[in-house]
């Protein structure tokens, strides 16, 4: 997986790779009332020493969004679905049974 993602970042270009970056730090999902408006269950999933995003502002992501679960995960891996893989799917597994129960 971490060749597949830097042979797919090796060969992008530039210019757009620079745009999504820049995209993605301007926006706010709070302040764009992005996340109020997801109806479907949601499972927020985030590191305790990560670095891309504190579990502060995961969790007040959480809070904004209805019928959703913020599982903190301890690690220090910036991508946690690949560095803490089975962790992630067994709680990804979990919350989908769970849902599919409530349904």
């Amino acid at each position: 997986m971490a060749d597949y993602w830097a042979s797919m970042f090796a060969t992008a270009p530039e210019i757009p790779g620079k745009g999504l970056v820049t995209a993605v730090a301007k926006s706010d999902f709070i302040r764009d009332g992005v996340l109020q408006r997801i109806k479907a269950p949601t499972l927020l999933m985030t590191a305790d020493r990560g670095q891309a995003q504190s579990v502060e502002r995961a969790r007040q992501y959480q809070t904004l969004i209805p019928n959703s679960r913020l599982v903190v995960v301890q690690s220090d891996g910036y991508h946690i679905a690949a560095s803490n893989a089975d962790e992630c799917v067994t709680n990804v597994l979990a919350f989908i049974r769970e849902t599919r129960k409530r349904a």
